[in-house]
């Protein structure tokens, strides 16, 4: 699934944003569109990317990481005919 939360505003509005959501990650209370967001204890790779061209900027912070024994769902249903 896939959550987003967008906003406008000046650079002491991001610069505030930035630091209420590194202040939830320190709590384990960070929620996107109304969903936890639960940090494994293992690894994350996280990367911030920086590019900037005559039309505007782009600044991205990333974090990812791996669900072990995690499982996709089966979308085929089992045939439960007899």
């Amino acid at each position: 699934m896939k959550w987003v939360e967008k906003a406008v505003g000046t650079k002491q509005d991001l610069l505030g944003y930035l630091t209420s959501i590194c202040e939830q990650f320190g709590t384990e209370s960070l929620t996107v569109e109304g969903h936890p967001v639960e940090l494994p204890d293992g690894e994350i790779e996280f990367k911030i990317k920086f590019e900037e061209e005559e039309e505007g900027g782009k600044l991205s912070i990333k974090a990812s990481w791996v669900n072990w024994g995690y499982e996709e769902p089966d979308d085929e249903e089992e045939d439960t005919e007899e």
